[in-house]
């Protein structure tokens, strides 16, 4: 989310104001501690104007390691095309764990 949400120009203030809803609930939806309604998604997709897909990217745990998987969007910024399978954090390929 915060990709698009910066691809589109906004700061989470911004986006909160023009969702309607309050800025903290933007932020634990950056950061993974809250999901978003579906109705919220459709409202975000629309002010960011993407598809709600792109908004629907789950964060996933290793159950072998623990390491956080990350997709799409993410793997693309880590230097990795989408199509491939996705990264481990911390493991040979991935990202540095932090």
């Amino acid at each position: 989310m915060r990709y698009a949400r910066e691809q589109a120009g906004l700061t989470q203030a911004k986006l909160a104001e023009a969702c309607g809803v309050a800025f903290s609930l933007i932020s634990e939806i950056e950061r993974g501690t809250r999901n978003a309604t579906p109705a919220m998604l459709i409202k975000m997709a629309a002010v960011l104007n993407c598809p709600r897909v792109v908004l629907e990217r789950k964060r996933n745990q290793c159950s072998a390691c623990g390491s956080t998987v990350i997709e799409g969007e993410e793997a693309s910024k880590a230097g990795r095309s989408p199509s491939v399978p996705p990264v481990i954090e911390g493991t040979p390929g991935g990202p540095a764990a932090g």
